[in-house]
């Protein structure tokens, strides 16, 4: 289902779930399922099934859980709902399931069918693009997923810059500041990157892909060595870097 705004969208992304690959010593592991009216405390860390990926519940002035309609909510100190995920779809068993892929999923507990999902936290990125998720175009459904910027590194409100594909002429990947072009990455697709973007080689690591056909306009990776943990972050300034798992997070590329 579709947040009501931007700005709140990057807001219960950092409220929610910052996908981290190393769990907290102080933090507390819960499944990887929240079920209706259950509610997911400050300092606890939700686990994925095959222990891959974790997200740490940053819980500033919210609480995280589900109620009985499907909805995933956020509460503040008072129980006051500050933010809903809207589901206009009700089923008998709601749940919150945080995936090996890093999605974070609304579902039916006794339906996996990805079709079916309630909402999910990979139609609205925010700053992160994981492996498997996609950056681009539903042609059928009108659904556009890219990536926003935060304000700062601290403060996780909508920046000033977005990473989008743009649809005219040959699809190519724009950067804008605000309504501006900053930059893009475009040309044909030549199977391996955007012509317009040589520094982008083939590695042993991860691969990109591009869809484009009559029901989809996407461009997404995925890992080709499951021994690495990888994610690309739009910054505050506007560049696009690569961060990859050593003993903490680095810099493998930016630009």
């Amino acid at each position: 289902m579709e947040c009501t705004s931007t700005t709140t969208t990057a807001f219960i992304t950092f409220l929610l779930c910052i996908f981290v690959f190393f769990l907290s010593l102080n933090s507390t592991a819960v499944e990887d399922i929240i079920r209706a009216n259950e509610t997911v405390r400050d300092g606890s860390v939700i686990v994925s099934s095959g222990g891959h990926i974790s997200s740490s519940v940053l819980l500033v002035l919210a609480l995280p859980q589900t109620d009985i309609n499907g909805n995933l909510v956020i509460l503040n100190s008072s129980n006051y709902v500050v933010w809903s995920s809207n589901s206009s779809t009700s089923v008998n068993n709601p749940v919150v399931h945080l995936l090996d892929t890093g999605n974070l999923v609304i579902r039916d507990e006794n339906d996996k069918d990805t079709e079916n999902y309630l909402w999910q936290s990979f139609h609205k990125p925010g700053n992160t693009f994981l492996p498997g998720c996609k950056l681009g175009w539903n042609l059928e459904t009108g659904l556009e997923r890219y990536l926003s910027s935060w304000k700062s590194e601290d403060d996780p409100s909508l920046g000033e810059y977005t990473n989008r594909i743009d649809r005219n002429g040959y699809p190519q990947l724009l950067m804008r500041k605000g309504s501006a072009i900053h930059s893009r990455a475009g040309g044909p697709w030549n199977g391996v990157r955007f012509s317009g973007t040589p520094n982008f080689k083939a590695n042993p690591i991860y691969r990109f892909y591009f869809v484009s056909n009559n029901k989809e306009l996407n461009y997404y990776y995925e890992l080709l060595d499951d021994s690495v943990s990888t994610r690309i972050v739009l910054s505050p300034l506007g560049s696009v870097q690569r961060l990859m798992e050593t003993k903490d997070f680095t810099v493998y590329f930016s630009c």
